[in-house]
């Protein structure tokens, strides 16, 4: 009986001391195989990254997006993150092989363009297709290489890789021509357009750079072509206030720079010309009044207060009645 409770005493003893055993199975195993456990969990976890590690450690971080959770202890204290998630949108896959299928999200044609191609949208099949664009510049039939740029500087077109053009021109350079026409009817097709004055008309063309034209403003020749003063001179009012018959009087609107032969005004007067009298507009000189004749005295004719038309003749003025 006593030899019975021995070998159970020492059997809890055993198992007790079996419970309290920790086991390493980094040195106590050999090709350890977790498939068949119910759960495994290989790395730490939390919500942030801890402050310390070792290289060597490795944290999955529970509160990042999916796929961007795992991180690596590259060196001492300082982690990596080891997963870079999958590309979606217009670029897909990941970022080692991604691949772009879309613009904008629209699709992209995976056929392969040939050379001189360009990307284009192609409403027909609702994609980017490459396609040989239009307006391509040809020489003699032959196109030649797409260029940004046409520069026309001499006869038929080349190309200009290194200054990223295409050179073309017309005969003996320039532009052909440009058909003029005068009130619908076509004058010629030169490749200048020249102004030459004309009577009474002046031309002056200015060369503006800045504006890249050149600006021509039309003028004319006042000696030919009178102005509105000019035409209107001769109709103007005078009247002489200074209590004499050696009249004085200012034109009303414009200073009378001179006589000229031909002039005619409307003279009014304060004082009767009983005899003989002058008359003087601004300051041009005392002209002799006669009747109509250009020699008799007006001798009562010019009477105060009522106008009288009167014209130079280049030597006196006269009373036109």
């Amino acid at each position: 009986m006593q030899k019975r409770r021995a070998i159970l005493v020492a059997g809890c003893l055993a198992a007790f001391a079996g419970a309290q055993t920790l086991v390493d199975l980094r040195t106590q195993s050999k090709s350890v195989n977790f498939t068949a456990a119910n759960s495994t969990s290989p790395f730490q976890a939390g919500t942030t990254l801890p402050a310390t590690c070792s290289v060597g450690q490795a944290f999955f971080q529970t509160t990042a997006a999916a796929g961007l959770n795992l991180y690596g202890c590259t060196a001492t204290n300082s982690w990596t993150l080891f997963s870079a998630g999958i590309l979606e949108g217009d670029v897909t896959g990941t970022p080692s092989a991604s691949t772009v299928s879309q613009i904008q999200g629209r699709a992209v044609s995976a056929t392969a363009p040939a050379g001189g191609q360009s990307l284009a949208w192609n409403s027909t099949t609702n994609n980017w297709t490459p396609q040989t664009m239009v307006g391509r510049v040809q020489n003699a039939g032959t196109a030649l290489p797409a260029e940004p740029s046409l520069n026309f500087s001499g006869g038929g077109c080349v190309d200009d890789p290194s200054n990223n053009r295409t050179d073309c021109s017309g005969t003996g350079g320039g532009i052909a021509g440009v058909t003029i026409d005068l009130n619908g009817t076509a004058q010629g097709t030169q490749a200048a357009l020249n102004f030459i004055s004309g009577t009474g008309i002046i031309q002056s063309c200015v060369n503006n750079t800045g504006a890249s034209r050149i600006d021509c403003t039309p003028s004319y020749n006042s000696a030919l072509i009178p102005t509105h003063d000019t035409i209107h001179a001769n109709e103007n009012y005078c009247a002489s206030s200074n209590g004499t018959t050696v009249y004085t009087c200012s034109m009303p609107n414009k200073t009378l720079t001179s006589y000229n032969t031909g002039q005619t005004f409307v003279l009014n007067v304060d004082t009767t010309c009983a005899t003989t009298c002058t008359l003087n507009i601004d300051g041009n000189g005392a002209k002799t009044v006669t009747k109509s004749d250009g020699a008799t005295a007006p001798g009562g004719t010019l009477i105060a207060g009522q106008a009288k038309l009167i014209w130079y003749d280049g030597t006196v003025m006269r009373l036109m009645f």
